[in-house]
This record gives C-alpha cells, sequence and structure tokens, in this order.
C-alpha cells in the first residue's frame, strides 16, 4: 500500500525553473497553512534539491525559491 505524498514531496513538485515566493507555491498547493509550506522548502534547500535567494522589498527579504538546474 501506498503512502499519500507528504507536504515536502507536493511542495517539491510545485517549484519549477522560475523564481516563486513560497506565498505563491502556497497558492498552487492551496493545503494546509503557509507556514507548513514555508517549512516544507527549508528541507529540499538544505539537501540542495532546490534554490533560495533572498530579495530587498521594502523593509523585510522575501525568499525566493526554483529549481536547480
Amino acid at each position: 500500500m501506498k503512502k499519500p505524498p507528504t507536504i515536502d514531496d507536493k511542495a517539491l513538485a510545485a517549484v519549477d525553473s522560475e523564481w516563486r515566493t513560497a506565498r505563491e507555491i502556497y497558492a498552487i498547493l492551496d493545503e494546509r497553512a503557509f507556514i507548513s509550506t514555508a517549512a516544507a522548502l527549508t528541507r529540499p534547500v538544505n539537501a540542495g534539491k532546490i534554490e533560495r535567494r533572498h530579495d530587498p522589498y521594502r523593509n523585510v527579504k522575501v525568499s525566493r525559491y526554483r529549481s536547480v538546474t
């Protein structure tokens, strides 16, 4: 019996070659809470499966994610 995909699997599948914020990826997934998506994206970044950059926006930094090419 197969296990259903986890939030990590779904978040990783939603990331493509286009830079997207965690909120944009959350809108694609439409599942759980935004913070769950942001946390799920941290694990593949640390594993080197996706890349993250920080863009300045007003007085904060916005993280954007894309798949490693």
